[in-house]
């Protein structure tokens, strides 16, 4: 079933964290309520870039202080892949644990905020009964597969489609997606050709129905999604389409 449903993303505090109505902890950030300036005005969780490494890392803080929340932090390095990996054991404490090589985490351990970076591209959450998996997916991890290799992730760990939920975050709108041909063909070289509109003077992509489309494809039962835009939404969302390289991220993330 897809849900187009606001009720299931709820606001909270001064608009900082949009929480997703699962039956753990898992949420969003915005740009709003940080402490950072300029492109990367004012929650950006992205160390590099050019913001003030004081300034993200007051920030994590501000997330810790807003979830209560000491434990560890996990993150993919994120290099536009369709590659997913398990949480490792060996986690260290402080700061953010970043597993190389990989654009998906997946993972039954309690307490251990598990996330990935965006700021365009689209971040979807997939939980069973047990695991969850959280993913970045760009246009170049929708057309390697990266929604299908989570979800035979899952269920290699006994997770039941039927039984399996998946949630949307914010992305950038097709309307101010214009992707060349390259992006054409790779998305009707896998069967995406409906996220894609072509006119006589552009292409148009869409990751929310990419994304929805594969989820269907494995028969996920339930799809989450809001009419959010990256781009579109400057007060409330850092781009990188809008904005260029010297911009913030934001995180999506769970806690089991």
């Amino acid at each position: 079933m897809i849900k187009a449903s606001p009720e299931f993303f709820r606001t909270a505090g001064n608009g900082s964290l949009i929480f997703l109505d699962t039956p753990f902890v898992s949420a969003f950030t915005t740009r709003i309520g940080g402490t950072s300036s300029g492109n990367f005005s004012s929650f950006n969780l992205y160390f590099g870039r050019g913001d003030k490494l004081e300034n993200v890392e007051r920030n994590w803080e501000i997330l810790r202080e807003y979830l209560d929340f000491n434990g560890k932090i996990v993150l993919p390095q994120q290099i536009h892949s369709s590659t997913i990996k398990y949480v490792p054991e060996n986690l260290k404490q402080d700061g953010i644990n970043h597993i190389p090589q990989c654009d998906g985490l997946i993972t039954d351990k309690k307490g251990v905020l598990t996330g990935v970076m965006f700021a365009d591209c689209l971040p979807v959450l997939i939980w069973g009964t047990r695991y969850a998996a959280i993913l970045h997916a760009g246009w170049r991890g929708l057309a390697s597969g990266i929604i299908g290799n989570g979800v035979r992730e899952l269920i290699s760990k006994g997770e039941n489609p039927s039984e399996l939920n998946a949630a949307l975050g914010p992305c950038i709108a097709a309307e101010d997606y214009e992707v060349g041909q390259e992006v054409v063909r790779a998305f009707t070289d896998v069967g995406l050709e409906n996220a894609v509109e072509r006119s006589d003077s552009r292409s148009i992509a869409s990751l929310v129905k990419g994304a929805i489309y594969q989820l269907l494809k494995f028969k996920v039962a339930n799809i989450y999604f809001e009419r959010y835009n990256t781009y579109g939404q400057s007060d409330k969302f850092f781009s990188y389409r809008r904005n260029g390289a010297k911009v913030g991220e934001m995180l999506m993330f769970f806690i089991l």
